[in-house]
């Protein structure tokens, strides 16, 4: 996936969506996307930016959420950093900013927070699924799959042999057919490994 394909996916199409899976390149090139935007937008002026990150933040978790579903974990583990975060203030809480400093000391307290965004970094580079998930097929083949069925369209269209009532009944009859060959092919991958 390109840059301007993903961030057209994100903005467009998967803004509100937080099911099915998004593959490597789509979830780091919206993120990319994300900081540079951000990061023009604070040039320009700091509440432009805050605007900016607002209006971002649903489509960068969506996206964030299905990049973990890729690799066949929850899309909870995004609030992994906010609960060491959360334990850290519980903490100051409890304890008083001096009493938690003291224990764990300024660079313990940093090093917490800062392990738990190191891990979803981690969770984020992983590997997809190669084969379907209980989150939904691998975007690699669901953009293979719309491949073949663009080049089976314009054969269609070019011999002009089907009715036109009849051509979106067999494209998803064909879709169906695409998507059970490449979770097949998939499932004798796994088994070769």
């Amino acid at each position: 996936m390109t840059f301007t394909e993903s961030v057209k996916k994100c903005l467009t199409k998967d803004f509100f969506t937080f099911s099915g899976r998004s593959s490597r390149s789509e979830y780091w090139w919206f993120v990319l996307f994300e900081f540079l935007v951000s990061f023009i937008c604070a040039l320009i002026s700091y509440m432009l930016s805050f605007i900016v990150d607002v209006v971002l933040f649903i489509p960068v978790l969506a996206v964030a959420v299905r990049r973990l579903h890729d690799s066949g974990l929850s899309g909870l583990y995004v609030l992994f950093p906010v609960a060491l975060y959360l334990v850290i203030a519980l903490l100051v809480d409890i304890f008083g900013i001096y009493g938690v400093v003291a224990y764990f000391g300024i660079f313990g307290v940093v090093a917490y927070i800062l392990l738990g965004l190191v891990y979803n970094v981690y969770l984020y580079c992983r590997k997809s699924d190669p084969i379907q998930n209980k989150y939904g097929i691998p975007p690699e083949h669901i953009l293979q799959s719309d491949e073949m069925l663009r080049e089976n369209k314009e054969e269609r269209k070019s011999s002009d042999i089907r009715e036109k009532s009849g051509e979106a009944e067999s494209d998803l009859v064909h879709r169906v057919d695409l998507e059970k060959n490449m979770h097949r092919i998939c499932l004798e991958k796994k088994e070769r490994r």
